[in-house]
C-alpha cells in the first residue's frame, strides 16, 4: 500500500479515488454493522442506523449513521465526518493506519492516497451539506415561493420535490452570510468559495444535489425551470470530482442494469418511480470515464434512453459504441418521437404508458438496424 500525504494533486482529480472504491465496496458490503454495531443503543432502520454518540455524555441514541454513505452526523453535540475520521478519532489511528484498516475489510489495495486530498474532499463535503440543508429549507420558504410553484405547474407533487431533495438557490453572499451566521469560520468559508463556487449560476435556481459514487455531496447543479434541454442547467459549484460518476450512480448500488438519460430532473424522476435503477449523464453524452466508474460499481448493462431532438440518434450510437467496446450490454428505449424527453413523455401521458414502454425496449442491434435501413 502507497499512502502519500503531500500537497502536490492528484493527475486527474475526475477519477474517483481509491477511498471512495473503497467506500462503494464497503458500502455494498453494510459495513456500517461492523464500524458502529458496538456502540450503545445502536440499532438499524430504514434510513440506516442510530446510536448512542461516543464524542459526548450520551443518554440517548444521537449519532446518524447513514445507510447510503460512509457518514455519521451527531445532532446534539455537532460531531461529524466520514468512516476514515471515526477510525481516527476513535482509536487514536493516523491517517494512514484508518487508511490500512479500511482497505483490508474492502480487498481493495491502496495504490496512492494522499490524506490532503482526503481532509480537502471531507470539508468540499461537509461545506456542501451545510449549504444543502440551507437551500433545501429556502425552497420552501418566502424566497423560494415562486420557483416551489413552478415545480408544481410543471406536473411535480410535494412529495416528489421532497424525495427529489432540490433546494433554492439565493445566490452566493446569501449562502455565505448563512454559513457564517452557523458558526464556520469566516477563513474557511472564504478558502472554500474560492475554490469550489461559481457565481454566474445565479439565474438557475432550482439547486440539485450531485452525489460521487460513495454517496458523498461532491457538487451542485442548478436548473432554471423556465427552460428546457441542457441549457436549463449550469453548475453552482465546481464539479470537477464527479465529472466521471453518472449522476445518482450511488442509489444504483447492488443493481447490475441501470436507464440511462440525460437530464438531472428525467433521472430524478425516475428514480421516485423506483421501477428501474436509473443514472443521468448531462448533455455532453456517456462518456469513457462514466462507463469505467459505473462497471467497478457493477453495472453491466445499460438501457439507453436519450430521448429525441438534434443529436440524440448521434448520442446514442456514440454511447453503444463505447458500451461494446468494454464488453458490457447496450439496449434502446425508445421515445415516441413527438416527445424530447422521459420527463415530458411521463408528464404527458401517465405512469402505466410508462411500465408499456418498459416492454418494449430493444437491443442495440435492433436500433441499430432500424435507422440503417
Amino acid at each position: 500500500m502507497v499512502v502519500r500525504d503531500q500537497s502536490s494533486p492528484r493527475e486527474n482529480p475526475s477519477v474517483p479515488t481509491d477511498l471512495e472504491k473503497i467506500y462503494v465496496r464497503l458500502l455494498g458490503r453494510n459495513h456500517q454493522q461492523e464500524l458502529f454495531g458496538s456502540l450503545v443503543e445502536y440499532s438499524q432502520h430504514a434510513q440506516g442506523a442510530i446510536a448512542s454518540c461516543p464524542f459526548h455524555a450520551d443518554s440517548m441514541p444521537t449519532l446518524i449513521l447513514y445507510r447510503d454513505r460512509p457518514e455519521y452526523f451527531c445532532f446534539v453535540c455537532g460531531a461529524r465526518g466520514d468512516w476514515l475520521q471515526y477510525l481516527q478519532n476513535t482509536k487514536s489511528l493516523n491517517f494512514s493506519k484508518a487508511l490500512e484498516e479500511l482497505s483490508s475489510a474492502s480487498g481493495i489495495e491502496i495504490r496512492d492516497q494522499q490524506a490532503s486530498i482526503w481532509r480537502e474532499n471531507l470539508e468540499r463535503t461537509q461545506f456542501l451539506e451545510s449549504a444543502h440543508t440551507f437551500f433545501t429549507t429556502q425552497l420552501w420558504s418566502a424566497p423560494g415561493r415562486e420557483t416551489l410553484h413552478a415545480v408544481f405547474s410543471r406536473g411535480y407533487g410535494m412529495e416528489e420535490v421532497e424525495g427529489m431533495a432540490l433546494g433554492f438557490y439565493p445566490g452566493p453572499n446569501e449562502t455565505r452570510d448563512y454559513l457564517l451566521s452557523q458558526g464556520c469560520p469566516r477563513d474557511d468559508v472564504d478558502a472554500l468559495f474560492s475554490r469550489v463556487w461559481i457565481s454566474a449560476a445565479e439565474a438557475h435556481r432550482i439547486v440539485i444535489p450531485y452525489r460521487d459514487s460513495a454517496g458523498r455531496l461532491m457538487g451542485l447543479m442548478g436548473m432554471d425551470i423556465s427552460r428546457r434541454g441542457s441549457v436549463a442547467y449550469a453548475p453552482i459549484t465546481d464539479m470537477t470530482p464527479v465529472l466521471e460518476t453518472p449522476f445518482l450512480l450511488y442509489r444504483c448500488r447492488g443493481h447490475e442494469e441501470v436507464i440511462v438519460v440525460e437530464g438531472f430532473f428525467d433521472a430524478l424522476l425516475l428514480d421516485r418511480i423506483a421501477l428501474k435503477p436509473v443514472t443521468g449523464i448531462g448533455s455532453d453524452g456517456l462518456t469513457t470515464g462514466h462507463l469505467e466508474t459505473a462497471a467497478f460499481f457493477g453495472i453491466r448493462h445499460f438501457i439507453l434512453c436519450l430521448g429525441n431532438g438534434p443529436g440524440k440518434d448521434r448520442k446514442t450510437r456514440d454511447a453503444i459504441g463505447r458500451i461494446r467496446e468494454r464488453g458490457l450490454e447496450a439496449s434502446v428505449m425508445p421515445l415516441p418521437g413527438k416527445f424530447g424527453d422521459i420527463d415530458e413523455f411521463i408528464r404527458s401521458t401517465c405512469l402505466d404508458h410508462f411500465k408499456k414502454l418498459l416492454t418494449r425496449i430493444e437491443s442495440d442491434h435492433e436500433w441499430l438496424r432500424a435507422r440503417n435501413s
